[in-house]
This record gives structure tokens, C-alpha cells and sequence, in this order.
């Protein structure tokens, strides 16, 4: 879409509780012009900083609020970030880019105790041959998705699990290891665990099961507890053609254009309903059926789906408290317009935070309805 590809800031810096409760007061999409002229192609973020690669393969990052920086002697065609989660701090905030060449280049935090913090760009090394297409980064952990000739599969390291020692699925790998899967289509990280989609539709999962004892199974396997080794979920078998991980919960999307969540639901992440609402199992999503989901974005109390048609649905509570925002005050999703004009505005992707959302727009007038020319990113 060259540079009609523009960020836009979905949530505001003021909130109506600051300002008044009408709707002229309810935070608006805002336009970062700073950023239209590179061709955004690719997002990510954690609870406190964002990362983006240009159509140039040029990778900027920045705090929340503050100016965009380019990340020096990198160019890459994707990018990741650390799960956003309220439970992991600025200093485990951690980056992952699949580079022009196809190898996996990583910086940031800590991966737990395998991998100390990397302030600059550093490469990950796969063995000879393995051409890296996909990346995702986890809590402490990174994953991959990499080509040798026929073969498409999953590699992941570091430590899966929980920080602080809280909790511990007793995976630790110091170097990638390759995942024993069939062929690979997609990885999603979660905050302590990872699912694998293979190209036969069969979602399977690994790692910490649930950090609380009243919490959903982050894996969706029934309660059976934590998983040392991908595993199947059974009663999504064959069906599944996108997956998305959050920090405490996991969601996908069936060829029947069913979407499936499941995990802890305590910030209404899983669009089901009320918070006491915990899944061990997938629970369909009644509110996106039909609706041709294409991507799922999870974040702590934040959510968000599009569609094949470039609608941005928008559902949860916003890092604790239930959103402020008129007509996104539900556990349920409800879709969000950027500007006046279906026309003029199509979401091509999105990402959460915990108190922040941001999407990608094919926006052919460059002018988005209530937007504001703006370079700052800043929460709710």
C-alpha cells in the first residue's frame, strides 16, 4: 500500500473519566504523520515501548509518548515484541526481527537465565541451512518458524515459563531446539507459554498450564495440567487457520469462521462474557462468528480481532479497569470506526497493549475523521 499504510493510534491520551464524561470527550483515533512516509509494513509492542519495520526494511522502536528511534544495523521484513503484560516489567522487555537474510536477530531483555540482555541487535543462529520466515517472542522465550527446502518447522529457546521463578514448566533451552511437529504454519507466543499451528489445521501447545489455581488452562487442554511438548488440542483438530497468544490466555480462528478463546478471563480478554468466565477448554466467541476474522491480538484486558473486510473489533477491560471509552465499555467485542468513511479507511493490522491499541490503515485520503497530527503514542 506504499505510503498509504499509516499508523494510527486507536486510544487516546485522555480518557472521559479525566475530561468529562460526553462522547466529544472520548478519545479518538489519531494519525501519526511522522511515521506515514516510511510504509509501515510491520508492528509490535510490549506494555511500554513499540517496534516497526519500514517498507525499507528500516526497523525504528519507542517508548510510549516519546519520539521513534531507529534501530541501527538492522533490516528485517517482521517484527516481534515480548508479550504485554502487566506482570513483566520494562526490563524484560524483549525484540525479535526476521532480518533481509532470514536469520532471527533479537535484543532487549533477558531470556530468564539462558540469555542476558542484549542492548544492541544480536543474531540467533538455527543450523546450516534453515531460513527463518516468522518470529514471535513469548514471555522469556522467544519461537520461529523456518525453511530447509521442503521442510517448514518450529524452533523455540530460552525459558518457558513464568519470571521471577513464580512458575516453571522445567522447558529451558540455551540454543533453538527444533519442536516435534508436522509442518508448520504459524507460532504464537503467550507470556508462559506457546502454541504451534501446523498446515493440516491441528493447534498444538506447550508450556505453563496456569499461574493461579482459580485460573483457565492457558493451554486449552482440559485442566490436564503443564505441557513439556507441543500437544494436539483435540476438539479443534484439523480446523484451525490463525492463532494468537496472550499473556494468560490463547484464541483462533476455525476455517468455519468460528473464533475460539480460552484461558484466564479475569479482564473479560476472552470476549465471553463476565470475569469469572475462566475456559479450560475453547469457548466460542458468539459475537465474531461470521465476521471473516483474519488476525487475533491479545494483551492484559485488551483485545482485538479484524476482518477480512478491515473492520477493527475491540473488547476487554484496559490494564484492570473496564474501558472508558464510549461504546467499548463491554466484556463482549464491538467493533471500533477509525474515521467517517469505510472508503477512505481499512485496517490492515493491529496490536494491543495492556492500556494501548495501534493499527496499521490503508487510509487513500490521508485524513481520518476526529483524527489529530501527532507523534506521540501514549496510553489511557
Amino acid at each position: 500500500a506504499g505510503s498509504d499504510r499509516s499508523w494510527v493510534d486507536v486510544d487516546s491520551v485522555t480518557s472521559p473519566s479525566q475530561a468529562g464524561s460526553s462522547a466529544d470527550d472520548a478519545p479518538k483515533p489519531r494519525l501519526l504523520r511522522d511515521l506515514d512516509d516510511i510504509g509501515i509494513m510491520s508492528i509490535a509492542t510490549t506494555a511500554h515501548k513499540v517496534v516497526a519495520v519500514a517498507r525499507s526494511g528500516m526497523v525504528v522502536q519507542w517508548e510510549l509518548a516519546k519520539e521513534p528511534q531507529v534501530v541501527s544495523g538492522l533490516r528485517a521484513v517482521q517484527v516481534a515484541a515480548s508479550c504485554p503484560g502487566l506482570d513483566f516489567s520494562e526490563a524484560d522487555d524483549h525484540f525479535a526481527a526476521v532480518s533481509t537474510s532470514g536469520c532471527v536477530v533479537r535484543w532487549g531483555g533477558s531470556l530468564g537465565s539462558v540469555d542476558p540482555p542484549a542492548p544492541e541487535p544480536v543474531a540467533v543462529g538455527l543450523p546450516p541451512g534453515w531460513v527463518v520466515k516468522e518470529v514471535s517472542c513469548g514471555g522469556s522465550f522467544l519461537a520461529c518458524v523456518a525453511e530447509r527446502g521442503s521442510q517448514r518447522r518450529a524452533w523455540w529457546w530460552g525459558r518457558l515459563g513464568s519470571l521471577r521463578g513464580r512458575r516453571n514448566a522445567g522447558c529451558v533451552a540455551a540454543t533453538p531446539e527444533q519442536l516435534e511437529t508436522a509442518q508448520v504454519k504459524q507460532v504464537c507466543c503467550g507470556g508462559y507459554h506457546l502454541g504451534v499451528l501446523e498446515e493440516s489445521g491441528d493447534l498444538l501447545t506447550m508450556g505453563v498450564a496456569r499461574c493461579g489455581a482459580t485460573e483457565g488452562d492457558y493451554l486449552g487442554q482440559g485442566n490436564v495440567g503443564d505441557c513439556r511438548r507441543p500437544t494436539r488440542i483435540e476438539s479443534l483438530a484439523g480446523r484451525v487457520v490463525h492463532a494468537a497468544a496472550g499473556e494468560i490466555m490463547m484464541g483462533c480462528v476455525t476455517r468455519d469462521d468460528q473464533v475460539y478463546t480460552w484461558g484466564d478471563n479475569d479482564q473479560s480478554s476472552l470476549g465471553i462474557g463476565g470475569r469469572e468466565q475462566h475456559q479450560d477448554v475453547p469457548h466460542i466467541v458468539d459475537a465474531l462468528t461470521g465476521r471473516n476474522t483474519q488476525h487475533l491480538r491479545f494483551s492484559f484486558g485488551n483485545s482485538a480481532a479484524v476482518t477480512a473486510d478491515s473492520r477493527l473489533f475491540l473488547w476487554g477491560t484496559e490494564g484492570g479497569k473496564w474501558r472508558t471509552t464510549p461504546g467499548l465499555n463491554t466484556p463482549i467485542p464491538q467493533e471500533f470506526n477509525l474515521g467517517s468513511s469505510e472508503s477512505t479507511c481499512k485496517v490492515l493490522e493491529c496490536v494491543v497493549g495492556p492500556r494501548h491499541t495501534l493499527a496499521i490503515a490503508y487510509n487513500r485520503s490521508h485524513q481520518l475523521a476526529g483524527a489529530e497530527a501527532s507523534l506521540d503514542l501514549c496510553p489511557v
